[in-house]
């Protein structure tokens, strides 16, 4: 129990009044598994044991300052530099004023590390006494506040290890590249609650492309690899955090002050040594991103990484079973495939075959390297002459077949006439093509791919008969 002394002013407690204090303090804290009650506690048992001193709790950055009265621990404020002595040595350090008041600074120091340090400042008549009950109450409270930290830690790092479970889940299930950018997306905003998300396609510092984003203003003009944090995270090929853009920036970001952000965390997409794409998270608060927040930022998206990756391997393995290598046009058995299945899904459709002129005597005159370059210089030509819904194919050896869904007998001929003069007029040697048409609708009575087909080639067969660099219709 506290006493009066004659004048009516609180004393400080007797040893055996502190004792009791402190181990009802101690009673208390035992059974607390959350850091802000334990910081709570610590300042009614101080106010309790000195009810007139005055209380400072600084913490190292490890902690969030959430409670209005803790602050941050400062190493280069010399001000209170017993504070900071008391944390690096771990002790408890006293100092006295001219005045003849008293601080004492104790460590909250647990088994694991030093978590902050209490200052109280009073007017001590023996200061010994009172740093040895400063010491108690600090060993408890750094004590519980480690066992609750450590609790929190264990709540967070298993919600963390279900959300990458979840994660994995989802992404196993899924290897549409598209999908895993939305789903990659979605899930940062859904886990970290930040004000903004991006993802950035990187293919090199030239060509970036935004996969995914909740904002629209001019995007093209907020982000570039030659400045700003995207150059910093593509040529460090490291993670970054940043907690208060507007008074600790280490460059000058134009989508930080254009979205009017503090805080901004990125990591890199990296596969085979290359960053090859950019998560980033932005928010208009200061500090809101923990350095947890941040080390879990770079656990999931090490896993999207690796799952986008996955996914454009695979999307490239199944590109070069349906390719031919030489001439990056479709393969015949996927072209006819989609030929049927356009059929199904259309009304109307054309068939172009087209055969390089001669083709033998331009391997026999330049050799098969020059045959081989012509064959990509006409397929190219088709590529940029046709439109994305249409599908070209490497038909046999010089023959090539495009599928023209949705045009009528007239348009497919337009093309036809289209590629066939630019070939001869852009192809270096000079090369003509002769080219067979053919078209269906669905009031046909035979409307199968086979006819269509044989169609277009005999139409073929006619115009290398006539004379060649012509088109012929089926």
């Amino acid at each position: 129990m506290l006493k009066l002394s004659n004048n009516g002013n609180v004393q400080a407690p007797s040893l055996v009044d502190a004792t009791n204090l402190i181990l009802q303090f101690a009673s208390r804290l035992h059974s607390i598994d959350d850091v802000e009650v334990v910081i709570n506690e610590v300042f009614d048992g101080v106010q309790q044991l000195y009810p007139t001193s005055r209380v400072n709790l600084y913490m190292s950055q490890d902690y969030e300052l959430t409670h209005k009265d803790v602050k941050l621990l400062s190493m280069q404020d010399e001000r209170n530099h017993w504070c900071k002595t008391a944390f690096i040595e771990g002790n408890t350090v006293s100092y006295t004023w001219g005045n003849g008041q008293t601080s004492i600074a104790a460590p909250l120091k647990g088994k694991q590390a030093v978590y902050g340090v209490l200052e109280v400042s009073l007017t001590s008549h023996d200061a010994q006494k009172d740093a040895d009950t400063m010491t108690m109450l600090s060993n408890f409270a750094g004590t519980a506040f480690e066992n609750a930290k450590l609790f929190e830690q264990s709540n967070e790092l298993i919600k963390e290890l279900i959300i990458i479970n979840d994660i994995l889940k989802k992404l196993n299930e899924n290897n549409d590249e598209e999908e895993i950018y939305d789903f990659a997306y979605n899930e940062l905003l859904r886990v970290f609650n930040a004000d903004y998300c991006c993802i950035i396609d990187v293919k090199n510092i030239n060509n970036m492309n935004i996969r995914a984003a909740n904002f629209d203003d001019n995007m093209e003009d907020l982000f570039t690899l030659d400045r700003g944090y995207l150059n910093i995270v593509y040529n460090t090929k490291e993670a970054m955090i940043i907690s208060d853009y507007s008074s600790a920036s280490l460059t000058h970001s134009t989508f930080m002050e254009k979205m009017q952000a503090e805080s901004f965390m990125a990591a890199p997409i990296i596969a085979q040594s290359k960053v090859i794409g950019v998560m980033m998270l932005a928010d208009k608060r200061k500090n809101f991103f923990t350095y947890g927040n941040y080390k879990f930022f770079q656990v999931i998206t090490s896993h999207f990484g690796m799952a986008i990756i996955n996914a454009s391997l695979l999307a490239e393995i199944q590109r070069m079973v349906i390719t031919d290598n030489l001439t990056n046009l479709y393969e015949r058995h996927y072209f006819d495939e989609q030929v049927q299945q356009m059929q199904l899904e259309h009304y109307s459709g054309g068939l172009i075959v087209l055969d390089i002129d001669y083709f033998k005597k331009i391997n026999d005159t330049y050799g098969h390297q020059t045959g081989d370059d012509i064959l990509k210089q006409v397929s190219s030509i088709i590529q940029s002459s046709i439109r994305e819904t249409d599908i070209a194919a490497r038909w046999g050896g010089e023959e090539i077949a495009i599928y023209l869904p949705d045009v009528n007998l007239k348009q497919a001929y337009q093309v036809a006439e289209r590629i066939r003069s630019k070939v001869m007029e852009e192809t270096t040697p000079s090369v003509t093509v002769s080219c067979g048409v053919a078209h269906w609708n669905h009031t046909d009575d035979v409307k199968n791919a086979q006819t269509l087909f044989y169609n277009a080639d005999m139409a073929l067969y006619k115009a290398k008969q006539a004379g060649r660099n012509q088109i012929r219709v089926g």
